[in-house]
């Protein structure tokens, strides 16, 4: 893959281009292999191995770039810390998996399987170094191991049922972490307060399972249950992501009246909950005096020069999702089963809330000020479709369709707060979506056959 564009941007006197280049001249070489092999044991026992190796090499040349402030005029003679290598990326990915399957007796199967996935980043290394540039990522070394165990059991010609857990540990490599300074990171440089772990490069720990029953009640009639668990931790990550989790439990059923009609529905509810713990960065390189809090569980101490160490710093936030949604359908057919007729409604509302421990102290008073939770997020959304389908021949159709959607939403973030209500948050200027929409679609189909 290539990319050879001009640079579009106005630049500044004195600004470093990678010496003088009109393009970035980028290029990308990808390689991918996979090759699995079966083995059928027996009648009733399979392996399957697989091994999976994908290569991205980033070919693109390396050269000092220089970037400006957001008001040209204003920005003074080029400064070192303005100036930067572009760092190409490489990664590299190897997957080592087995999976068996095992049929213990009619109606009754038992599934499992390991994996091992191994990865590795890099940049290349510039031909000048130096000293401002900054990590591409923190960590560039990863292993994950996964193990899956599945069964399932027919009760009944009716009735059958389906059980999978997985676990998946991911190991980071080493991870660079900031070192303390006397000087106080700028906010929103969360990466460098000890402590902190990206959560996409940090360690993890995930568990999954999924179970579900279906019953064919009668032959018209048919339903499932499912209830699927996910959760996500963090050990290492003092700072950042420390968990996350979703519970979905789902009903849905098809019902056939008739040769010509069936109707179809579903309900779900959707439970999920982010933690995250943070720090809040001090404002000055200078110890900042404050008062006993009442409210902090650790006597606070001086701490360090930036008062890194202060625990009635540290604070979190839990996030909670909750969505319940609801769907119904019909279909029929006419016509000698030429014409085919769709309607479905499905209505979801969701709702989000935004719950904090802990608290910040006042930049001028130097008092404790405990945090209080976010105003609720809510959005309800309904969709109304019409299709139809029309069958010229066995090899070509037309289809019909109309769509009705319609969203309302309370956020907080946009309702309470404007482009400059409070000094540390430049809003976006505006409210929570509302809207209507109306869409309408026709399409030709033709099968080769």
């Amino acid at each position: 893959m290539k990319q050879n564009e001009d640079f579009r941007f106005q630049q500044h006197p004195g600004q470093i281009v990678n010496n003088g280049a009109t393009r970035v001249d980028a290029e990308q070489v990808q390689q991918n292999f996979l090759a699995r092999l079966n083995h059928a044991v027996s009648r009733s026992f399979d392996v399957t191995g697989l091994f999976r190796y994908e290569h991205r090499d980033t070919r693109t040349p390396i050269g000092l770039y220089a970037f400006a402030a957001a008001d040209p005029t204003a920005v003074p003679p080029l400064a070192a810390n303005r100036v930067v290598n572009n760092l190409p990326q490489n990664r590299r990915q190897q997957t080592f998996a087995v999976d068996g399957r095992y049929d213990l007796r009619q109606g009754s199967t038992f599934t499992g399987g390991v994996e091992h996935l191994r990865i590795h980043r890099s940049v290349d290394a510039p031909a000048v170094s130096l000293a401002t540039q900054e990590q591409p990522f923190l960590s560039g070394e990863a292993t994950q191991n996964t193990v899956r165990l599945g069964y399932r059991h027919a009760f009944s010609e009716s009735l059958n049922g389906h059980v999978n857990l997985s676990r998946s540990e991911r190991e980071a490599g080493p991870y660079f972490d900031f070192p303390r300074t006397a000087a106080t990171p700028a906010p929103g440089i969360f990466p460098q307060v000890p402590g902190f772990r990206q959560f996409f490069l940090a360690s993890r720990d995930q568990n999954k399972v999924r179970a579900s029953v279906d019953y064919q009640a009668t032959e018209a009639l048919w339903v499932q249950g499912t209830v699927e668990h996910l959760q996500d931790r963090y050990p290492d990550s003092r700072y950042g992501l420390n968990r996350a989790g979703m519970t979905t439990w789902t009903l849905d059923g098809v019902y056939a009246a008739s040769d010509r009609i069936s109707f179809n529905g579903f309900v779900s509810f959707e439970d999920g909950e982010t933690r995250a713990n943070q720090y809040q960065l001090a404002s000055g390189t200078a110890a900042l005096p404050y008062a006993i809090n009442p409210n902090c569980a650790v006597t606070a101490a001086a701490g360090s020069s930036s008062n890194i160490a202060d625990p009635c710093r540290e604070w979190s936030f839990t996030q909670n999702d909750r969505v319940w949604t609801l769907g119904v359908g019909a279909k029929s057919a006419h016509m000698g089963g030429k014409l085919t007729l769709t309607g479905d409604v499905v209505h979801a509302r969701a709702k989000t809330n935004m719950d904090f421990t802990g608290g910040a102290r006042n930049t001028t008073t130097r008092v404790f000020v405990p945090a209080v939770n976010m105003p609720g997020i809510t959005s309800t959304m309904t969709d109304f479709r019409l299709g139809a389908k029309y069958d010229f021949t066995k090899e070509s159709a037309v289809r019909l369709g109309y769509l009705f959607r319609r969203l309302r939403s309370s956020d907080p973030q946009f309702d309470l707060f404007g482009i400059t209500s409070v000094q540390a948050y430049i809003g976006p200027g505006m409210r929570a979506p509302d809207y209507n929409v109306h869409a309408l679609s026709v399409s030709y189909v033709y099968t080769f056959r």
